[in-house]
């Protein structure tokens, strides 16, 4: 997709590099006070027209051209944007589809979907208003919860201000370690940081006050980080060939690793993803349309991938870890991907086939096996379900 975003990306920079539509208001702009002012020296009985004469022909000539200009520059890019978008969604994606009109419940989750979406966005007013048309019934806990993110959010990147955070992170302090975060102590050190650079000139007495105070409760989890940081600030002014300062330039508040883990580790705590489901399911469809559009194709002109299995895509698309939400398992003796009618089954020899090849090699349940790639004989019975966790 990598190839047809810029094509399109392109194309959107050369039609915003048009500025005949800025000459045009430009030009029309200096016509129409012209105008006025002639309206006036004809009051006053001056009622020379060879000038606004002059100017209403340049204006005329000058429009004529830029409007050639401004379509021509959208006939390009619409000519261009078909080549990349010249599909039909329904030729190139033939697997079942929902019709959520005619659905009810899958009506229902596009809905909260929807309304999931616009609370991690902190789009309030819009939810108000869907609220009202479609009846959708949304717990003010739960608004009440986004609203507290979305302010913490917009302190932390608008605002630099990282208070709100911090507070926030201290209430749930036992929570976040619960669950493996350094979420707190990231914050406590952004804000050493960025005290210390706001004093650096003079002295850090206010950076080293802040670590006194704060980075006590974590010397058991970042000492060596504490140990660098605070000898950084006793050195970095009197050796700064040594480059300690390297410790204290990470301080940027929008960095979006930060911003990224202050949603991630909110939402985990109420028990949601940190990313909306909507987001996902969208970017996800724009990762892999290309490998339907290309399988379209090569099937439409060759005519010979007859592929006919339903649970599994004849191409592999590659998702990035973010998006891959469960483990993937391939029978190594049907080569088929393994779902939840067909899961994984792990042998007393600890091998794993899928169900299918398990019910195929023990003839219907019925008989002893040798499993496919040791001597060891099994019955079906002795299989149990693969549990796979992600790390």
């Amino acid at each position: 997709m990598s190839s047809a975003f810029k094509t399109v990306s392109e194309e959107v920079d050369k039609l915003a590099s048009n500025d005949s539509l800025e000459h045009i208001l430009a030009d029309s702009n200096s016509l129409l006070d012209s105008l006025r002012k002639l309206r006036n020296d004809v009051e006053n009985d001056h009622d020379d027209m060879t000038m606004i004469k002059t100017q209403f022909k340049s204006w005329n000539e000058n429009t004529l051209k830029h409007e050639k200009s401004i379509n021509k520059a959208i006939k390009n890019y619409s000519s261009k944007i078909d080549k990349v978008l010249n599909f039909n969604l329904s030729n190139v994606y033939t697997y079942q589809t929902v019709d959520v009109n005619s659905n009810p419940r899958a009506r229902k989750l596009v809905d909260r979907a929807i309304v999931m979406d616009l609370l991690r966005n902190g789009h309030f007013d819009v939810l108000e208003h869907i609220e009202r048309q479609r009846g959708i019934k949304i717990p003010q806990e739960l608004v009440d919860r986004f609203k507290q993110l979305n302010e913490i959010l917009i302190s932390f990147r608008e605002h630099d201000d990282l208070q709100p955070a911090i507070i926030w992170a201290a209430q749930h302090s036992n929570e976040l370690k619960s669950i493996g975060s350094d979420l707190e102590f990231n914050l406590h050190k952004l804000q050493f940081i960025k005290l210390y650079n706001q004093s650096k000139n003079n002295e850090p007495f206010e950076a080293y006050k802040y670590a006194r105070d704060n980075f006590p409760n974590f010397g058991t989890t970042h000492l060596d980080t504490i140990s660098k940081l605070l000898f950084t600030i006793m050195y970095s002014s009197s050796t700064p060939e040594c480059g300690f300062e390297n410790y204290l330039t990470d301080g940027d508040l929008s960095n979006e690793t930060f911003y990224n883990q202050i949603c991630q580790d909110y939402c985990s705590l109420i028990g949601l993803s940190s990313n909306s489901p909507l987001y996902n399911t969208l970017l996800t469809s724009y990762i892999a349309l290309p490998s339907f559009i290309k399988y379209h194709r090569i099937s439409k002109s060759s005519g010979n991938l007859n592929w006919t299995t339903t649970n599994e895509l004849p191409f592999e698309i590659n998702l990035p870890p973010s998006l891959q939400f469960h483990s993937i398992f391939i029978c190594p003796v049907s080569k088929e991907e393994t779902t939840s009618e067909n899961p994984p089954m792990v042998l007393p020899c600890h091998h794993i086939i899928s169900k299918d090849s398990l019910i195929k090699l023990s003839r219907n349940s019925v008989a002893n096996f040798k499993c496919p790639y040791c001597p060891r004989t099994t019955t079906i019975a002795q299989a149990v379900q693969a549990r796979f966790v992600n790390l």
